[in-house]
């Protein structure tokens, strides 16, 4: 399927929910989301026909402490169907309790008690 569909569909469809979304130099798609919104955003590309992001392959932070939302904390899809990665990013204050979306990809229970070790973020 054609990523540039994709996109155009996805910022469609979670309009209300995305922040920004873009294609990066080495073809993965980045969806910019509220914290809050996380979950939803990662339900709908893993469930939905078009995307099929079955695997959570990584969940990581990345700190700047010169931003007053400290953390940047991405998940990496990856649909093995259509082949592609997609990134999904937000913002978040240093004591900023985050949903966990273990309930979707049971492969965040490990990532996520990694990010908290070495950042000590919570889920």
């Amino acid at each position: 399927m054609n990523k540039i569909l994709n996109t155009n569909y996805i910022e469609r469809i979670l309009k209300n929910v995305i922040t920004n979304l873009s294609i990066t130099s080495d073809n993965n798609i980045v969806i910019n989301a509220n914290a809050n919104d996380i979950p939803k955003v990662l339900q709908f590309l893993k469930l939905h026909t078009n995307f099929q992001s079955k695997l959570l392959l990584d969940v990581y932070a990345i700190d700047y402490p010169q931003r007053k939302k400290r953390f940047e904390l991405q998940y990496m899809l990856l649909s093995l169907l259509y082949n592609y990665r997609i990134i999904v990013k937000t913002n978040i204050y240093q004591d900023q309790i985050i949903s966990s979306v273990m309930d979707i990809f049971s492969s965040a229970n490990w990532l996520e008690r990694e990010v908290w070790d070495m950042f000590g973020i919570f889920f």
